[in-house]
């Protein structure tokens, strides 16, 4: 099966000000985690962090569709779950029946 993993993106700017160009960029090491996992158990696993790219959900969608996933998991933290949220109904309203999951800090917090 060919598995998205996608780290939305979350603008530097937003989440720390002025201080932006000292704010981290946070490697996303539990979805690594779960691709190298996947990979183990014969799936096809691609990671797309988008911190790193800083793309619009919109753009990011179409990285995502370039992949032809068959299921595609979400990573969201509470400053970046809009972003996934955007990402989740762009996929959705490309392939309908597309399997989307969401996991992370925000929603295991909900």
């Amino acid at each position: 099966m060919r598995i998205a993993l996608v780290n939305p993106s979350i603008s530097r700017a937003r989440s720390y000000g002025r201080y932006r160009r000292l704010g981290a960029i946070m490697h996303p090491l539990g979805l690594c985690y779960l691709g190298s996992v996947l990979l183990k158990h014969g799936h096809e696993a691609s990671l797309f962090d988008n911190c790193v790219s800083e793309l619009e959900p919109e753009e990011e969608v179409q990285r995502i569709l370039q992949a032809k996933p068959q299921l595609v998991g979400l990573y969201a933290t509470t400053m970046g779950v809009t972003a996934a949220t955007r990402i989740a109904e762009g996929l959705k309203a490309a392939i309908p029946g597309l399997p989307i999951v969401m996991g992370g800090p925000h929603p295991t917090a909900l």
